[in-house]
């Protein structure tokens, strides 16, 4: 069963133009079904379509992307996949505390992303 056709699900959530693209067709190529969702509709958003993966940037002017990740944390068992710019220890560090099940730092990696989101639909359909 490929994942285009069991409709798995993915949920972008990032204000960077260039980059949310990329990952929309990062997500679209891995056969996902993907749902492009703004900050103030993310919560909401993960909760309406159930995602398998959710793809959030974490550096959202005018919020609080941790709160995000541990707002959608707290609701859903999505994999999610958290995108900064920042690459202190520290912040890694709550981007985990926050409910990532990864951290990835700007700018995108492409076929890094495609790559962790294969693997992560390998165990998905494993279950």
């Amino acid at each position: 069963m490929d994942a285009a056709s069991s409709q798995m699900i993915a949920v972008v959530i990032d204000d960077d133009a260039a980059e949310h693209s990329s990952v929309i067709e990062v997500l679209a190529r891995a056969g996902l079904a993907v749902h492009s969702v703004s900050p103030a509709t993310a919560v909401e958003s993960v909760r309406r379509y159930s995602p398998v993966v959710t793809v959030l940037g974490i550096d959202i002017p005018d919020a609080d992307g941790f709160e995000i990740a541990r707002r959608i944390r707290a609701d859903s068992a999505t994999y999610l996949i958290v995108l900064s710019t920042r690459s202190a220890q520290s912040d890694v560090i709550l981007g985990y505390q926050s409910g990532a099940d990864c951290y990835m730092t700007k700018p995108l990696r492409p076929l890094e992303l495609r790559a962790r989101v294969e693997a992560m639909l390998r165990r998905a359909r494993r279950s």
